[in-house]
């Protein structure tokens, strides 16, 4: 096996393990979500690289970066051809990779509505913060299940501290849920 097909292994399976943390953390809050922002980054990079490994496998040279954003010389065919097989495999995964991720948060939200259980959370606290200018009430509120407590704040003008909200969360993952009313 060449050096150049190892590559195209190693940043495939480099590209799969960053999903599989993109998906199983992506509800998370706090210091677990950091896990989820380096995948992704990993997973950007190894798209790169995969395309790059990937697009040699059919050509005889690779295009350095150098050569890419110097403009000094023409390309020749070859190099030409590389760069045309690297863009559409380039564009390929990311096409993948998007249409990937839309499909898994689309069946997560089918999940809630289908398989999701109901509790109720109380709002503990509400801050007003500012973002770009503008000014929104965040609201903190938790629930248990089985034992354990969950925390979680997001954006909400409408409920106050002390109100009561009902919350819909997958039973394998909490961390998933939606606020769908409140009392």
């Amino acid at each position: 096996m060449t050096a150049n097909k190892i590559k195209v292994n190693i940043f495939l399976v480099l590209l799969i393990i960053c999903n599989y943390l993109i998906m199983t953390f992506s509800f998370h809050t706090g210091r677990i979500s950091n896990i989820n922002l380096i995948a992704m980054f990993i997973g950007i990079y190894s798209i790169f690289m995969f395309s790059k490994y990937f697009a040699s496998l059919f050509t005889t040279k690779i295009v350095s970066k150098y050569e890419m954003r110097s403009g000094q010389r023409k390309l020749d065919h070859e190099e030409k051809r590389y760069m045309n097989y690297f863009t559409i495999i380039l564009f390929s995964v990311i096409a993948l990779q998007v249409a990937t991720l839309l499909i898994f948060f689309g069946y997560q939200k089918n999940a809630l509505i289908t398989k999701g259980a109901e509790t109720k959370a109380v709002v503990f606290g509400k801050v007003l913060k500012q973002y770009k200018g503008k000014q929104y009430y965040h609201i903190y509120y938790d629930f248990e299940i089985e034992n354990q407590r969950y925390t979680f704040n997001e954006r909400n003008d409408i409920f106050n501290v002390g109100d009561t909200i009902h919350i819909r969360y997958l039973p394998k993952n909490p961390y998933n849920h939606i606020v769908i009313k409140g009392q």
